[in-house]
Parts: C-alpha cells; sequence; structure tokens
C-alpha cells in the first residue's frame, strides 16, 4: 500500500523547553535528548535510569508530550533525520524539541517497522532534499507528514522488523568478536614483550 507518514501516523513536536535543562536527582521524568541515542545502532543507548531525569514543574500539558510504547521518535534538526522505535519503558519520558514525535496507527503500521523505513536510503533522501535551514537543517512537521511510505501487510512489517533486529545482533555479536580478539592479541603482545 502507497501512503504517506501523515496518513498513517500522528505527529507532533518534541517539548519546547524554553531554558537550559537541568539534571534532578529527584525528577520524576526522563528526558531523552540527542545524545542518548545510539545513531548507529538506532536504539536509545543508556537505561531509563541513566538518563536526565527533569522536575515536571513548568512542564504544561505533561500528560500530551510523554512517550508511549509504539511511538517513533524522529531526530528533527540536523544533517541526519535517524528514527528510533519506544518500547516499553520503565517509566515516564519525554523528548525536547530536537525531536519529532510520531504515534503510528497499530492497526496500519508496526512501530519497528516504521522506523526502519524511516531510516532507509529512500527516507532520508526525500528528507534531505525538503529540510529547511542553511546552518542546522530541520524537516518540518508539515514536510514529514508528506513523506512516502510503503506498507506491506502487517505480519510482513513484523517479519522485516524481526529480521532487521537480528541482523544488529548480529553485527553487535560482529563487533564484539572483533574487539575480544583485539584484546586477545595485545594481550599476547604484552605478554611477550615481558619476555625480552
Amino acid at each position: 500500500m502507497n501512503t504517506t507518514l501523515g496518513q498513517i501516523a500522528a505527529l507532533r513536536a518534541g517539548y519546547p523547553f524554553r531554558s537550559s535543562i537541568k539534571h534532578d536527582p529527584d525528577g520524576t521524568v526522563a528526558l531523552i535528548q540527542g545524545r542518548d541515542v545510539d545513531a548507529d545502532r538506532l536504539r536509545i543507548a543508556p537505561a531509563q535510569d541513566e538518563l536526565t531525569q527533569i522536575s515536571t514543574s513548568g512542564i504544561r500539558n505533561l500528560a500530551e508530550h510523554l512517550l508511549q510504547p509504539g511511538d517513533v521518535i524522529l531526530m528533527a534538526r540536523g544533517p541526519r533525520n535517524y528514527a528510533v522505535s519506544i518500547g516499553e519503558t520503565s517509566g515516564q519520558a519525554i523528548v525536547p524539541g530536537s525531536f519529532h514525535v510520531l504515534r503510528p496507527d497499530a492497526q496500519l503500521v508496526f512501530p519497528p517497522f516504521l522506523a526502519w523505513w524511516l531510516n532507509q536510503d529512500a527516507s532520508q533522501q526525500f528528507m534531505r532534499a525538503n529540510n529547511s535551514g542553511t546552518t542546522i537543517p530541520m524537516i518540518s512537521l508539515d514536510v514529514l507528514r508528506a513523506l512516502p511510505v510503503q506498507l506491506p501487510p502487517l505480519d510482513v512489517q513484523r517479519r522485516v522488523a524481526e529480521l532487521n533486529l537480528l541482523i544488529e545482533q548480529e553485527h553487535n555479536l560482529m563487533n564484539q568478536l572483533s574487539t575480544a580478539r583485539r584484546d586477545l592479541l595485545r594481550g599476547w603482545a604484552n605478554q611477550q614483550g615481558h619476555h625480552v
């Protein structure tokens, strides 16, 4: 099915903080920032309790900005508009205005598939071609709503997302194996150096 992002998901901007964000150890809401997203592996890197915690005082309409499982966050500013699907969280979380939040229609689209689709070359090229701003490019919500999406049936979407996850896990394991081999070789070289 050929469609557009605006037809299969509700889109909104992240919370527009008006001042600098400060960690509050007593805060009850986690803030997911750009630095918290592993842009290579396209996942939120730290655990929930390692994210910046903020106080909810002064946040207008907090309930409207809280992330829900199944939301997809998309980096709105910068040269790469990567997307990450939000899984189960152990607490409340929001994103700042540097992200857009997409809430897919669960009857039409599987959220991890949508995040995968948005990270593919065709989607990234569409966003790059339609970004505004010269110093820091930004993709507007209106342009994002017009982004073309090719939706296979839900069961195919799930299989694509599962395959993508397996590929990511394989990639991580290969990196770990490569690091272990380098460490083993380094250890051997160090040991040889002590015998000279």
